[in-house]
């Protein structure tokens, strides 16, 4: 039988040149839309982070908005740059450095990181001028009427550098007319200050010559007033022999004029934690820092009786002769001298698996325990603590303060925190200051708190991340 020939169909497929040709079509059409594909993720991503950083500046922004008004500005300790040609706000001379130790509530710069990106927060505090009618109804400047407020937020991406800007005022509404530069002196124009209760004050101890037996049962205080807030109605002084206060004793209410007060029936050679808190009717202020005080111990007195001795009477010697006097050359020893070394504070070092900085695990508590190590000179009779907040608030860290354990007669003295799966603590830096004698040491260091991170994605950088 023959066999018909193939018989050929159209599903033979394209040929090589084909393919090739149609692989030359593609690119032509598709390599000028690579750039406007990429351009178009880069405003993408740059809209994504605007969005972010207004909303930082709004969160700023509406953050001074809440503080009392009173409290707006910064400390003449403060590094807070003037505004163009605008006079910054200055609420105090010195915040730390005082004798009342407490943390600014706004500082001039911060940071913030979201998803991945690290937004720089300028703060700027100054006086703000006002154009309007006085009394008399004669266009008038008035000179620092209101305080205004401008937050500058500035990041980098793949765009670029950027900044955003947002400007806003504090006005204390309520206060009633205003009164200040040039305003008017008219009997009518009143400003009144808002209700606030008192700030913190603060405790140093009174005593600090050799003990003497009252001192077994009696720890002497100072009382130094709060340097910011309303007026003082009063005073509470607590005191425990745990530095938690589960159930403190506590003394009545104090005059407002008090500087000192004596804590008395107390147990000897025992230490004691003790703290002060202000009120008034608008309410109670922040406690003190907690100061740490050993009262002194029991002194056993030993008599020794001699045994009695019989005196002899007396036996009148008849004078025969005078004895020639011999002068005997004096020697003066030369009084011996006791010096003391003075107490002071040396390295202070925070330890965790990388130096300066830890990291919060998934659930955001703390991974690891953080170690405090202090080295210190000379006798130190007083305890140490670190106090330790998160950087521009008064928010305590969990547990804080912590107590440094050493041996009075210098060394390292060291705590560990028991922080490892500790809920509390915020993503930021945490200042740790040195507290001896119930007052804020120039010892302080910080350390960096970071969200979670894969341990492939993490900075080897102490202050990154």
């Amino acid at each position: 039988m023959r066999v018909p020939p193939p018989v050929a169909t159209k599903a033979s497929g394209f040929t090589l040149l084909e393919l090739l040709i149609a692989m030359s079509l593609i690119i032509i059409a598709v390599v000028p839309l690579t750039n406007v594909i990429w351009s178009g993720l880069r405003t993408a991503a740059t809209s994504s982070h605007r969005t972010d950083a207004f909303a930082i500046a709004a969160r700023e922004t509406e953050g001074l908005h809440a503080d009392p008004y009173a409290l707006v500005g910064f400390y003449g300790d403060q590094a807070a740059a003037p505004w163009k040609s605008n006079p910054t706000v200055v609420i105090g001379s010195c915040s730390v450095s005082c004798l009342q130790p407490f943390a600014p509530l706004i500082l001039p710069v911060a940071t913030a990181v979201i998803a991945g990106v690290t937004y720089s927060i300028a703060r700027y505090l100054y006086w703000a001028d006002a154009q309007g009618l006085n009394n008399a109804s004669t266009s008038t400047t008035f000179a620092q009427a209101y305080k205004a407020t401008t937050i500058i937020v500035g990041w980098i991406d793949v765009s670029g550098h950027h900044t955003l800007e947002q400007d806003s005022i504090v006005y204390p509404g309520g206060l009633g007319l205003y009164a200040g530069p040039g305003g008017s002196s008219a009997p009518t124009t009143s400003t009144t200050v808002p209700p606030l209760p008192p700030g913190a004050p603060a405790l140093a101890l009174a005593d600090l010559q050799p003990a003497s037996p009252q001192d077994q049962q009696e720890i002497d205080l100072k009382i130094i007033p709060p340097l910011t807030g309303g007026a003082v109605d009063g005073y509470y002084v607590q005191w425990s022999t745990d530095l938690i206060f589960p159930a403190p004793a506590q003394s009545p209410q104090l005059p407002p004029t008090s500087t000192s007060y004596a804590i008395q029936g107390l147990a000897a050679a025992t230490t004691y934690f003790v703290r002060v808190f202000a009120g008034n009717a608008t309410g109670q202020s922040p406690y003190s820092l907690v100061l740490p005080a050993i009262t002194a111990p029991v002194v056993v007195v030993t008599t020794t009786v001699l045994p009695s001795t019989t005196v002899l009477p007396s036996t009148t010697v008849p004078f025969v002769t005078t004895i020639p006097t011999t002068t005997i050359p004096t020697t003066t020893i030369p009084p011996t001298t006791t010096t003391t070394v003075a107490c002071t504070l040396g390295a202070f070092t925070i330890t965790t698996s990388t130096t300066g900085k830890t990291y919060l695990n998934k659930n955001g508590t703390m991974s690891e325990n953080v170690i405090l190590n202090l080295t210190v000179n000379g006798a130190c009779p007083w305890l140490a603590t670190v106090v330790s907040v998160l950087h521009g608030t008064l928010t305590s860290d969990p547990a804080s303060p912590y107590l440094l354990v050493g041996l009075p007669t210098g060394g390292q003295w060291s705590a560990t925190v028991s922080s490892s799966g500790q809920a509390g603590w915020s993503v930021g830096t945490h200042d740790m200051t040195i507290i001896l004698q119930g007052r804020a040491t120039a010892v302080t260091h910080g350390l960096l708190t970071c969200a979670w991170k894969a341990p492939g994605q993490r900075s080897s950088s102490s202050t990154t991340c």
